[in-house]
């Protein structure tokens, strides 16, 4: 397929652990969108998988792909998690200013890839986020319900911090909190268009010549901050006071809700929940 005259770069991220399982179905979007961009890189990390993750990752081929694999295991010296995968974002990051792209993708490569993703709802919302100058990003929503409240932000609506909610250890607390600040917001959400201040839920998309100018470590001013924040916050944040901008939930991008982030109605149904997916892991 001949390339078209004002087609667009695009880089794509990702970080990778344990998520074998997954990839295949990654690599068959990454081939079909190819022919749409004037240059596709994509840029994976990897860090310290038990499965055959690294060995599917070196095994990819296609020459119209700039394609690597980083080693990510610096991930490994910081006990935070948020912290952790703040300093692996970063150091993708810092990988892609000399590609000069018109785009930036970031996917998360685990369960939230195991119902596909759409190859014309990915490219509709980059024409989304072409024509809009409202906007320096576009975002995933999930069916059947949103997951990601850990880093939504929209004004109005939803601007809470509920990493708090990791630290509750009292099961009937834990299950009240989890219902008031997520199970109910994600039922709010619905299927809708929304303008957020932060979101990710899965998939990012970017427009490079904002995305070129924040942090997921918040450039390293506080470390309280980048332990008890979700770097997409971080980040979002930034760009949008900067700019005035936000990220588009764009309805029509629609990737499977990860089995674990269901919203449950009561506290026996949390209990057997978490309890099953506790074997699940065994």
């Amino acid at each position: 397929m001949m390339k078209k005259k004002g087609q667009k770069s695009i880089v794509i991220l990702g970080l990778a652990q344990n998520c074998s399982s997954h990839l295949k179905i990654f690599f068959e979007f990454i081939d079909k969108i190819e022919p749409n961009f004037k240059k596709l890189y994509l840029i994976i990390g990897e860090n310290d998988s038990k499965d055959n993750t690294l060995k599917y990752l070196k095994s990819y081929k296609n020459k119209k792909v700039n394609y690597k694999v980083i080693n990510t295991s610096l991930m490994q010296k910081y006990s935070h998690r948020l912290e952790r995968m703040a300093r692996g974002r970063e150091y993708l990051s810092k990988k892609i200013s000399k590609y000069k792209p018109d785009y930036v993708a970031w996917f998360d490569l685990d369960d939230i890839l195991s119902g596909g993703i759409n190859t014309k709802e990915f490219m509709d919302s980059i024409r989304i986020l072409k024509k809009s100058n409202k906007l320096f990003g576009v975002s995933a929503i999930s069916y059947p319900y949103y997951y990601d409240i850990l880093s939504l932000r929209v004004k109005n609506f939803f601007m809470k911090n509920i990493f708090f909610i990791s630290k509750v250890r009292e099961p009937f607390l834990g299950f009240k909190e989890r219902k008031k600040y997520v199970y109910d917001v994600q039922r709010r959400i619905g299927n809708s268009n929304i303008l957020s201040v932060s979101s990710f839920n899965g998939a990012c998309i970017y427009k490079f010549k904002y995305y070129k100018f924040s942090s997921y470590v918040n450039f390293n001013k506080s470390k309280k901050l980048i332990r008890e924040q979700v770097e997409h916050v971080t980040f979002n944040n930034f760009l949008h006071n900067k700019f005035k901008k936000y990220i588009l939930i764009n309805k029509n991008l629609k990737l499977k809700m990860p089995i674990e982030h269901f919203p449950y109605d009561n506290f026996i149904s949390f209990l057997f929940g978490k309890f099953f997916l506790m074997l699940k892991k065994l």
